[in-house]
């Protein structure tokens, strides 16, 4: 501070007076008043100065809220302007950051929204940061409004930043539909949890989800797309199977009427799982297949065999038995097998597997669900439609394509012990049909083990 501050202040005042100019037209014109204000060095450097001066903040905050005088009322001075003024910069600024995050949250154009890299594209953990580094304003402005600086210290594990995400991506929503990409990703995870069409279309009113008939209508798309993709699948990986069993669906009504209620359903539900990386199968093999089931009812396994079996198995299998039962003492609670001093001795260590499956990314089964049907699996007819209607959906039931099956595929057909003894019943009812395809010779019926773990 200088001394004799009023008689300076007085002295610059005479100054403007004597220019015929007042503070305001002084500011003004130091402000890019003029082309020639803009030009001249002195100006310029006077105006340099002024615009990196660590006391213009304070004048802005002096001018926005006047220091109170003794006990006198608050002076308004330019609050009113300046309120104005920062209200056009901030959303100048949210604005344009706005329009940097709705390229981020554009969904792809047409059928590509729908694909499952898509729908699987979003990440908390990845969007979270590009959006802080493309609105950093905004970002900031929510996160401030959205957590106290009480609960900045107290909350240790908890964050809202999925609450400001959310803020933003449905503010980006409702100025352009275009950008829902979050919204429909959320939409399609609500549906298949069993969201009701009201709720579907409270949330849509608010930008949080799209409508419940685009959710339709992209359930539909996406189950036509996965259809179109295992029937490509299946022509490129020979390795295939199916399992299907029963479900119970409860259809809700929340306006009951005599003729509109609440009904519990029973149908089927069916899995295509596609093994890639597994060794084609000759399309003989179907043929020689047929040959050793002939073969073998001249000469069925008896229970010698199995026995034989077993006993040529039971050394390769030992090792695993011990294993099994040394691991299940070892993991038990009461063993603390982090301090145990000889953990690391190679007793421990498992033995080398009899007949290892391959692994890795190159390797992972692919599943594919099939359409739901309202067909239960309570009789050989049952089970017979279920083949039918399952093969038509993967575009199997043509002329050709039977003819293909009955004489080049081999199908392994995976389901419970009841579904597996009502497939095996139909194999022997219908084992004097006059073609391949109906006495059903391309089936092979595999027992569902999860059903015996469970």
């Amino acid at each position: 501070d200088w001394p004799d501050l009023p008689r300076r202040v007085h002295a610059v005042l005479r100054a403007c007076d004597s220019q015929h100019m007042d503070v305001a037209a002084f500011l003004d014109a130091l402000s890019w008043g003029s082309t020639e204000c803009t030009r001249d060095p002195t100006i310029k450097g006077a105006r340099e100065t002024l615009l990196s001066s660590p006391r213009l903040p304070s004048i802005l905050r002096k001018w926005w809220r006047p220091p109170r005088q003794n006990h006198k009322s608050q002076i308004d001075g330019a609050n009113t302007v300046m309120t104005d003024f920062a209200q056009d910069c901030l959303s100048y600024t949210l604005l344009k950051e706005m329009k940097l995050v709705s390229e981020l949250l554009r969904s792809p154009p047409g059928a590509a929204e729908l694909t499952e890299e898509a729908l699987t594209s979003i990440s908390f953990e990845e969007i979270i940061p590009a959006v802080t580094q493309l609105a950093p304003e905004l970002w900031g402005l929510l996160r401030s409004l959205s957590y106290s600086q009480q609960q900045e210290k107290h909350n240790t594990r908890k964050n809202p930043d999925k609450i400001v995400f959310t803020i933003i991506s449905m503010l980006c929503y409702t100025r352009n539909k275009n950008c829902g990409r979050f919204q429909k990703v959320l939409s399609i995870y609500l549906k298949f949890k069993g969201l009701s069409a009201k709720a579907f279309n409270t949330l849509h009113s608010m930008g949080i989800t799209m409508s419940h008939s685009w959710t339709g209508n992209a359930a539909t798309t996406i189950s036509k797309n996965a259809m179109d993709e295992v029937v490509s699948l299946m022509d490129q990986f020979v390795f295939w199977l199916i399992a299907h069993d029963n479900i119970s669906l409860s259809f809700r009504v929340y306006s009951q009427r005599v003729d509109n209620l609440t009904t519990f359903g029973n149908g089927c539900a069916a899995t295509v799982f596609v093994k890639r990386g597994v060794r084609q199968l000759p399309p003989e093999v179907n043929q020689k297949l047929k040959e050793f089931r002939a073969r073998g009812l001249q000469n069925p396994i008896t229970d010698i065999d199995i026995w034989e079996l077993g006993e040529a198995a039971a050394p390769r299998l030992h090792k695993h038995t011990v294993y099994h039962v040394l691991r299940v003492l070892l993991d038990s609670p009461e063993f603390d097998l982090k301090h145990y001093k000889h953990r690391a001795s190679p007793t421990l260590k498992s033995p080398p597997s009899i007949r290892q499956l391959p692994s890795g990314k190159e390797h992972i089964t692919l599943q594919y669900l099939l359409g739901s049907v309202p067909i239960p699996e309570a009789s050989y007819a049952d089970n017979e439609r279920l083949i039918t209607e399952f093969l038509r959906q993967l575009k199997m039931d043509g002329a050709d394509e039977r003819e293909k099956t009955a004489l080049r595929r081999i199908i392994f057909w995976i389901g419970d012990q009841l579904t597996v003894d009502r497939l095996r019943g139909l194999f022997r009812m219908r084992s004097d049909d006059f073609n391949s395809f109906d006495r059903l010779d391309w089936m092979i019926p595999i027992f569902g083990w999860l059903h015996l773990m469970m």
